[in-house]
């Protein structure tokens, strides 16, 4: 992986492979605390599946991950459980409340919200926001990690040195 410092206090990350960004989300759990929500946007295609299941994996979930598209939500238990939804599909922002975001996303499990800036206004403000979108080569993708909220401002130093580290 590239990484490059962004604007704004976000951090800029250039997976090259599917490797990669099962690597980033592994060495994001050393950052990642039970209660944090980690907001994914990007078109399909570019690795907001693939960053669960790294993420998954690396939390000692043994189930097979996929996109919550159709179901809306699943929660995958492990030492730290996930919960992972799909909000694509929703229309309005009165829809998350059927979804009963709150209750789901407790202090015990790492929330994970696919398609998360379509409502990010009526989502919690203190999240990790993680952007993906297309880059040069065929497999590449630019991830553009961006800290929102008191907690993940604390936690920014600790954001780049782990991605310096690629």
């Amino acid at each position: 992986m590239n990484v490059n410092p962004a604007g704004a206090g976000s951090l800029v990350v250039v997976s090259h492979s599917v490797a990669d960004t099962h690597r980033l989300a592994s060495q994001l759990c050393d950052v990642l605390r039970p209660g944090d929500l980690v907001l994914l946007c990007g078109d399909l295609g570019t690795g907001k599946t693939a960053f669960t299941k790294g993420l998954a994996a690396s939390l000692g979930i043994d189930d097979q991950v996929t996109s919550p598209t159709f179901v809306l939500v699943q929660t995958y238990d492990g030492p730290v459980p996930i919960v992972h939804v799909d909000v694509y599909r929703l229309e309005h922002a009165g829809e998350l409340e059927a979804l009963a975001l709150e209750e789901l996303l407790d202090e015990t499990a790492i929330g994970v919200i696919e398609w998360g800036d379509r409502f990010a206004a009526h989502l919690p403000p203190d999240r990790l926001e993680i952007m993906f979108s297309p880059g040069a080569g065929i497999d590449d993708r630019t991830v553009v990690l961006v800290p929102q909220g008191p907690s993940w401002h604390a936690r920014r130093r600790l954001l780049a040195e782990l991605v310096e580290g690629f």
